[in-house]
């Protein structure tokens, strides 16, 4: 499935605050809903509710993020530095993610 479930929150000083540390593309969305699962909060399926989702395209960030180190090696320096920040950055998301569980 490719798709994320949305959430609806009222807006509350209860709320755990979004993590700010987690930048760019990945694991922002899933901490903030895994921290308000250990704080308590339930979640539902709302009947008889929807929305519309408009696809966008994907970001830069995101595309970096999927980028696997299996894919074509890159030729220049400067490429190979660009895959060095990213996988560095993916890494750096995954600590943090970590040691928030």
């Amino acid at each position: 499935n490719r798709y994320e479930p949305y959430v609806v929150l009222h807006k509350s000083p209860l709320l755990p605050a979004f993590e700010e540390k987690f930048t760019g593309y990945g694991k922002n969305k899933i901490q903030n809903l895994v921290h308000l699962r250990y704080a308590g909060f339930h979640f539902s399926v709302l009947p008889k509710s929807f929305l519309v989702h408009f696809p966008h395209h994907k970001s830069a960030a995101r595309m970096a993020w999927e980028q696997k180190s299996t894919t074509n090696p890159p030729q220049s320096s400067e490429k190979q530095a660009s895959s060095n920040n990213q996988a560095a950055h993916r890494a750096t998301m995954d600590r943090l993610y970590r040691r928030f569980l």
